[in-house]
């Protein structure tokens, strides 16, 4: 099969800005309050939240999927057979964005290495730790590290904290 995607050509503004993802495999919205995650609840109120969207699902593989490419998880294996990456990403490299993954738990399977994050295979090994919890604690802290090595970097970034302790 062949896919016209994106089905029109992107207008790439240039922004520059910095993004910053920060996911958390199989995490239900509705316990993101101050009473169950009080510190991620006052990080949201200092940050972008996207209310008005539609989740492909709760699942590793096509909720990843979904948040990447705007399209439903049934179309997940002929896109990672044909190793097409979002076209974010692809923006992103053609503005000079500096991409870091952090993920948690390995994307190697479900392959997210094969089809999302196509473009960055050798940043899709698991963070050390024996346990989730300990991983999840090695990606926050690796992150940290990346923002305060970055020194007077000035290219835009983008990451991409993937948790799993949760899961």
């Amino acid at each position: 099969k062949t896919y016209a995607y994106p089905k029109t050509p992107l207008v790439n503004t240039q922004s520059g800005k910095n993004l910053i993802v920060i996911a958390f495999d199989a995490w239900r919205a509705s316990t993101m309050d101050s009473l169950c995650s009080p510190n991620i609840y006052e990080f949201s109120k200092r940050s972008s939240r996207f209310l008005r969207h539609y989740s492909g699902s709760n699942g590793t593989r096509t909720g990843v999927f979904s948040m990447f490419y705007g399209l439903p998880g049934v179309y997940w294996r002929d896109f990672c057979e044909q190793s097409i990456p979002p076209v974010l990403f692809s923006a992103m490299k053609e503005n000079g964005y500096d991409v870091r993954l952090f993920p948690s738990a390995s994307m190697l399977n479900p392959p997210l290495d094969k089809c999302v994050f196509s473009m960055f295979p050798d940043q899709c090994g698991s963070a050390p730790g024996l346990n989730a919890w300990q991983r999840d604690v090695n990606v926050a802290q690796a992150f940290l590290q990346y923002l305060n090595g970055r020194g007077g970097d000035s290219a835009p970034f983008f990451s991409f904290l993937f948790f799993d302790s949760l899961h």
